[in-house]
């Protein structure tokens, strides 16, 4: 994880932050009034704790920042009213701790569903690993530096072959 935060950082992205935990909705939206947010949770079910907590609108505003870019709530004693946010997700998770870390409000709000899962199968250790290739990198850094810079526009456009796929796949 560190290596992927390293990553982004060297982009230079002005508008972009990275936070290393979230203990409540109202704290991650401060952060996202300052600037767009990488959310680095090392271990995820951290913050699936944290949206347990009674009262918490943590686990809405995290699932609505996947498909729109403002999301508000009012209380008594707070205020969250955002608008342009763009909230980025990483963390870890062992297959094992998966399995069994949804609860039945993550499960029926969806935010499993809006989640690009990364999985890797246990390697031995490296004492020496290569560097990586240069070029390789710089070409990557880029092209995400170029997508990052360029947000699109909510809702994204869909090819119509894309959205044949899509509907074919859903349907099965």
């Amino acid at each position: 994880q560190r290596k992927v935060l390293d990553f982004f950082t060297s982009l230079g992205l002005p508008d972009w932050s990275i936070c290393n935990g979230v203990g409540s909705a109202e704290g991650l939206g401060n952060s996202l009034e300052q600037s767009h947010v990488i959310l680095a949770i090392d271990e995820l079910k951290y913050l699936l704790q944290k949206t347990q907590i009674r009262g918490s609108v943590l686990l809405p505003m995290v699932t609505a920042l996947f498909e729109q870019t403002s999301y508000q709530n009012e209380t008594k004693n707070s205020s969250i009213n955002l608008d342009n946010a763009r909230l980025s997700l990483l963390a870890n998770c062992t297959t094992e701790t998966f399995d069994v870390l949804w609860d039945h409000e993550a499960l029926a709000i969806g935010l499993v569903n809006r989640l690009l899962l990364v999985s890797n199968d246990k390697q031995d250790k490296v004492a020496w690993p290569k560097p990586p290739n240069k070029e390789r990198l710089a070409a990557l850094a880029l092209v995400i530096k170029q997508q990052l810079s360029a947000l699109p526009q909510h809702p994204l456009k869909i090819t119509p072959d894309a959205y044949a796929v899509w509907g074919d796949w859903y349907k099965a």
